[in-house]
This record gives C-alpha cells, structure tokens and sequence, in this order.
C-alpha cells in the first residue's frame, strides 16, 4: 500500500518512523503538538484482539485547557465523502489494503458536521476502521492518526481541513486473529438474525456494516440478496457499499445475475448497473494502474487500461442488457415495464455515447416505453 494515497476523509499511510523504545506500554505519545491541545485515540474493545472481518472502533478525543483559543470541526462523515481531515497510519502496511481499492469516490453517504470551541471536556469523533481498510494478515498493528480537525479561533470558519493544527495521536496497537469460519459464522447468524427482526433502524445499520465488512463468499451472498434498490435507508446504504467493496465477486455475480433473469424482479435499471460495477471490478480488482505527473511511461500506461476497462464495461453492460431481453416474455405487468425500461435506457445511453443513428430497436423501444408512460 503506497503512503500518502488520498482515500477520502482519511488517507492511509504506512508507519515509517515508529519510536524505537516502547517499554512495554501499549499506548505511546507523541509530542508534536501544541502544548495547550490534546489528542488522543482509543480502541473501543479491550482487550483489543479482533477476529478479521471484525469492526475495529476507534475514538478521537480532543481537548484544551485554552478555552476559545481552538475550534474542533466535528464532521462526521461516511465514506466515500472526500473532504480530508485525519489520516490512518498503519504498521504493517503489507497486512491492510484499501477496502475501495478498484472503485471511484463516487457513492452514498452521509454528512453531520459540527464545529465549537474545544474546551477541557473531550470533543470526541468515532471511526470504523473498516471504512477505510481491509486487515487481510493476521499479526500485531500498530495505529496513529493525524488530524487537521483543530483550528485557531481567529482563522475559523476555515474548515477545509487544510489550514488545521498538524495533529499527531499516541499509538495504539491491537491484534488481529487467523481467519476462523466458526467465528464467521457464527457473526453471520447473528447479523441474518437481526436483519430478520424486526430490529430497528439503528440495530439494522450496524448489523448491515458488520455484513459489510465480513466479506466471506456467505456473507457476499446475503449481501447481494437482501440488497434493494430504491430510496437510500440507513441499512440499504450500507449493503450497496457492501456489494461495491466486497471481493466474492464468484457469490456477488451469481446471486445478481439471477435476480436480474427473475421474471418477477423490478428495478431493473438498478440491478442491471451494480452488476456492470461488480463485473468490471472483478476482472479489474485493483483498478486503474496510477501515474505520476511527469512520467510519461506510467501516464501511456493508465491510457492504455482506461481503454480497455471502457471497451469491457460497454461489453458487460451489452451482456447484461441482452440477458434481461431474454427474460421478457416471462414477465407482465410492472416487472415487464421495469425490463423494458432498462433496455431502453441502456440502449439510448450506448446510442448517445457512440454518436451513431437511432437503430429500429431503439426506435421500437422509445414508442414502447412511450406507450408505459401513458398508461
């Protein structure tokens, strides 16, 4: 994992200048920050061994005995929101990956932003590390953050994150376990169990992150069927970015695709473009090579994939697109109307992009969906 890549609200960069003595303490500080202001981190969980696939909560707390010297931007923000205040420092890196890696900025989320003097009484911000990154080796980590969420009060309302106090936290370190089917299923059967509830929204949330961030082939297959289209909830936003981050693509795919050739199935359109996204992410699961200013060699490079990952995309979405064609004579009513539209908004949008006439398909195609619209 490369230091320094921006990934949204929190970069994550690897540790390279950890403190040689630790005298067996778990917790280390730094002492780079101002005098007057206090920042410190916590794991939530003590002692703090997860099991991968496990939230990893974490807590900023900040405060200061200058009272209205300092002002705290609170912003709470889930990713992929891309204001940048903290970033991770992760030690090893060879055992974290970005949980985005292979996927845009783009997506649903939520912003609740705050700001107030900080006082002696911590202002306190929680965090998922899941969020940002993937524990894929067990072993001991070590983590810091850096935050630029402190500003002198005369420089406020600047709160850009780019003109902050350089924050540096203690170091906190936790454990991360062997993989353990038993442990991953018994956290799947208690999250199927509270999505079967009639739990509510705030318990359906966090059982739909923990589904997240599980990302075992079971885990993928309820994702993908218990994920619906249609207006943003607390729980559907948080099993879409579990489709869009999750690596079974073999369970995401399978399960997707049959719900797309149900003749019962409606929201079509929706179904029809998470499975272009997953598919174009399985067969490129770390992305877009990047580049660096001036160097032309990785700049081609990036060109050249950017290509091939739009040639591929169009073919997928073709693929696809034929699949839910082939399902029509077995559907009626608003399924019927839902298919009918997806092909059509697909078929116009390839029409748009590749400049070419209107073809009889597409005409047939705009007087039906013309005629729904009547009905």
């Amino acid at each position: 994992m490369s230091g320094g890549v921006y990934r949204g609200m929190f970069t994550i960069r690897p540790w390279a200048g950890l403190l040689g003595a630790v005298l067996g303490s778990a917790v280390c500080a730094l002492a780079a920050n101002p005098l007057d202001v206090s920042f410190r981190i916590r794991l939530l969980k003590s002692p703090p061994v997860y099991h991968i696939g496990e939230p990893v909560q974490v807590e900023l707390r900040f405060s200061s005995e200058a009272p209205e010297k300092y002002v705290i931007t609170t912003t709470s923000m889930q990713r992929p929101f891309t204001r940048g205040f903290d970033w991770l420092r992760i030690e090893p890196a060879t055992g974290v990956k970005d949980a985005r890696t292979g996927l845009g900025q783009g997506g649903a989320g939520s912003i609740l932003s705050t700001s107030g003097l900080l006082k002696s009484e911590p202002n306190v911000v929680e965090l998922v590390l899941n969020q940002w990154v993937r524990f894929v080796k067990p072993g001991q980590y070590r983590l810091r953050i850096e935050s630029s969420r402190v500003l002198l009060a005369e420089e406020y309302p600047d709160v850009t994150g780019k003109g902050g106090l350089p924050l540096e936290s203690n170091e906190v370190r936790f454990t991360m376990r062997p993989s353990d089917p038993a442990w991953a299923g018994a956290e799947l059967a208690e999250i199927v169990h509270v999505l079967d509830s009639d739990a509510e929204d705030g318990a359906n949330k966090t059982a739909g992150q923990r589904l997240r961030f599980l990302n075992t082939p079971k885990a993928a297959t309820e994702l993908a069927r218990r994920w619906e289209p249609g207006p943003w909830t607390a729980l559907s936003r948080e099993l879409y970015v579990g489709l869009m981050e999750s690596t079974q693509f073999e369970q995401l795919l399978g399960v997707l695709e049959a719900r797309l050739r149900d003749p019962r199935s409606v929201a079509c359109s929706a179904i029809l473009n998470v499975l272009v996204r997953v598919a174009i992410r399985a067969e490129f699961p770390n992305g877009l090579p990047k580049y660096g200013p001036g160097d032309p060699a990785s700049e081609k490079a990036r060109r050249e994939a950017s290509k091939q990952w739009s040639k591929r995309r169009g073919e997928l979405t073709e693929e696809y697109t034929e699949m839910l064609a082939a399902s029509l004579e077995r559907r009626n009513g608003p399924s019927r109307a839902s298919a009918i539209y997806a092909i059509w908004e697909t078929t116009e949008q390839d029409t748009l992009r590749s400049g070419s006439a209107p073809t009889v398909t597409l005409l047939r195609l705009r007087a039906e969906v013309a005629a729904l619209a009547d009905d």
